[in-house]
């Protein structure tokens, strides 16, 4: 991440200046950073552990993107808002008010032919359905 930084601080300034010394630091740190992503690519894909290769493969390919699950402007109703933190903000009332109030669906389960037995479970059986979940991978 840092590297990646640095680099588009060089690019800028090169951008800014217009100086070729600074346009030749700039393309020196890109050839580091491009050395650097191809290292780490390889090392993500020479380890045996599948769920963790494509983790951090995936990881990689976050970093080097500049596409984003969030778009620039977000709005609820009539408010729209450009600013991280507040965006964060609107999304926490969206989701505060779409799913704090309980529900009134008019639905009544039935629960005549419910056997007691069927909702009753083990210490054991609770963890070993547990220890068999991938902890890496999100749900």
């Amino acid at each position: 991440e840092h590297a990646r930084k640095r680099k588009e601080n060089l690019r800028l300034r090169a951008k800014s200046t217009g100086l070729e010394t600074d346009y030749n630091i700039f393309k020196a740190a890109r050839k580091n950073f491009k050395r650097l992503e191809d290292f780490k690519i390889r090392q993500c894909l020479d380890m045996n552990d599948r769920d963790s290769v494509s983790k951090r493969f995936w990881g990689q390919v976050k970093v080097n993107s500049k596409a984003t699950r969030i778009p620039p402007i977000v709005n609820n109703g009539e408010t729209f808002r450009s600013k991280v933190d507040v965006q964060a903000e609107l999304f926490n009332e969206y989701f505060a008010s779409t799913f704090s109030d309980s529900s009134n669906y008019n639905i009544v389960p039935n629960i005549a032919n419910l056997n007691k037995q069927d909702l009753e479970f083990s210490a054991s059986e609770v963890y070993d359905v547990l220890s068999k979940l991938n902890a890496r991978k999100v749900a």
